[in-house]
């Protein structure tokens, strides 16, 4: 009877969220609460739905399995992206919604379509570029001949590593792991020496480092 009643209260006071940060973010936000039960999950408040194509009832989707499974362990997930029913790029946000026995009961998501942002900083660059010419572009050169493999490369890594909105002292580890996929990617760690300075820039041990970087293999 309480567990019903803790539920109900949790619910409520995040379906009250769903309007304000859907007039905060405009069209281009989705606002999505999941409840979470032992028989099924669904749906059961959406705003701005045409980003992802959902409406309310829908029942659990890769998408939400992916997030249940992360739940564990964890109070929320942030800046993790997908893709739209476009293709765009979409920044996945969860907060998950657990009652006083830790249970989780529901996910409240904000879902961050980037396609626009992206389009308009292509628009911007293209524009630069015919703008200035080829000063730009021989200038540009002129400064990576002038860098050496380690210096271009430890510049990538401190881009990446300074990039998000979330100061390095304030990350949880499970966003210093998706920096550290990032400078995979890169190829950052092919440099000899990089990963002292890696675990320098995050504030965590070389040992740590060699450890995630095995687990995202």
């Amino acid at each position: 009877m309480y567990k019903d009643i803790e539920r109900k209260y949790l619910m409520n006071m995040f379906m009250t969220f769903i309007d304000f940060l859907s007039e905060i973010y405009g069209e281009n936000c989705e606002i999505v609460l999941h409840e979470i039960t032992e028989e099924s999950s669904s749906i059961i408040a959406i705003k701005n739905g045409h980003i992802s194509n959902r409406t309310i009832g829908i029942e659990k989707d890769d998408i939400l399995k992916k997030q249940i499974e992360i739940s564990k362990g964890n109070s929320y997930s942030a800046n993790r992206f997908h893709k739209t029913i476009e293709g765009g790029d979409m920044k996945s946000n969860s907060f998950f919604i657990k009652d006083s026995s830790g249970e989780l009961i529901g996910i409240f998501c904000v879902n961050i379509d980037l396609s626009s942002i992206i389009t308009l900083n292509k628009l911007t660059e293209k524009f630069i570029s015919q703008f200035m010419g080829n000063t730009l572009n021989d200038n540009h050169k002129a400064n990576e001949e002038e860098e050496s493999i380690e210096e271009y490369t430890y510049r990538i890594m401190k881009k990446i590593v300074h990039q998000p909105e979330i100061p390095v002292d304030r990350m949880n580890m499970e966003e210093k792991i998706n920096i550290l996929r990032l400078l995979k990617e890169k190829g950052v760690f092919r440099i000899k020496g990089v990963v002292r300075e890696v675990a320098k820039q995050l504030d965590v041990s070389e040992t740590s480092i060699y450890r995630y970087l095995r687990e995202i293999e």
